[in-house]
């Protein structure tokens, strides 16, 4: 059986330092794609509010993003 439906994301925030964030109406995940910057990275942010995916953003790496492996 495959997995018609995609990949599902769960709108999960984030953490900036140590307050959590956006739970349930945001989602940000890192992406495993190098960028050339020691404080920021790639990442992938999904929006419950507008049902938007924002592809390759840069954010600094203290925000606290959710990790999820996808073969």
């Amino acid at each position: 059986m495959t997995d018609t439906a995609g990949p599902q994301f769960v709108l999960s925030g984030n953490r900036n330092d140590t307050s959590p964030g956006y739970q349930g109406t945001d989602g940000g995940y890192w992406s495993s794609a190098a960028y050339t910057s020691a404080i920021l990275a790639y990442s992938l942010n999904l929006s419950g509010t507008n049902s938007a995916v924002y592809p390759v953003l840069r954010y600094g790496k203290y925000l606290g993003f959710t990790l999820r492996c996808l073969a």
